[in-house]
């Protein structure tokens, strides 16, 4: 009995359970990026091609390696030494960043991580966010440090790639990381076992039933 019970309650449950957790991508791509050795994805392990703005294809780097830049990329980056952990793309009215991941998630948030002088060497935040058709207006920031914006996927189907648009709020769109939550996508029961898992459950209430 506790066999056939404890089957039933697996089948049933099968397909159904699924906690939102980071997920982490496993390449992605852009262009666009960085002016000469500055502002680059230092550490990206993918292609690189271009000379000036380069482009990128199928590695990591900078925006998925945990390190949130707390201070204006001045403080990390300057004439003497190029490199630091913002990314950036500069005369661009739209910067898209396409992310990959192992598998079908159900994604129910993306959080963004950007750069804002208000304006200063040309730096600003970006207006809006857009990711597979969701998109939202980015709030005006308060002062002119590093803040997060997230973004809702909530609803978002299931998917393996999620392709960000971020509209440019002036010259420069300064971003140090992109942080994705969800869970992995939930496969429905084939009919056969969905009607297996509820005769085996409906036996065992009426076992219970005659018990009593």
């Amino acid at each position: 009995m506790k066999i056939i019970a404890s089957l039933a309650a697996t089948l049933v449950l099968a397909g159904t359970m699924s906690h939102a957790v980071t997920v982490n991508p496993v390449a992605y791509d852009t262009q666009g990026v960085g002016f000469g050795a500055y502002y680059q994805d230092d550490t990206y392990s993918g292609s690189r091609s271009g000379v000036g703005q380069q482009s990128y294809a199928s590695g990591l780097g900078q925006l998925t390696d945990g390190f949130i830049a707390t201070e204006n990329y001045t403080a990390y980056e300057n004439v003497a030494t190029p490199g630091g952990p913002y990314v950036a793309w500069g005369s661009l009215i739209d910067v898209i960043v396409g992310f990959d991941f192992d598998g079908l998630f159900d994604f129910t948030s993306a959080t963004f991580y950007f750069d804002d002088m208000d304006g200063a060497f040309g730096v600003t935040q970006p207006t809006e966010v857009m990711i597979n058709g969701i998109s939202s207006l980015i709030p005006e920031n308060s002062g002119t440090t590093p803040f997060s914006f997230t973004l809702n996927l909530q609803g978002l189907a299931a998917t393996d790639r999620l392709e960000a648009t971020i509209k440019a709020g002036g010259q420069w769109t300064f971003l140090s990381e992109v942080d994705f939550n969800g869970s992995l996508a939930t496969v429905p029961l084939p009919g056969g076992i969905g009607l297996m898992a509820g005769a085996l459950a409906l036996s065992l209430a009426m076992k219970r039933r005659r018990r009593v």
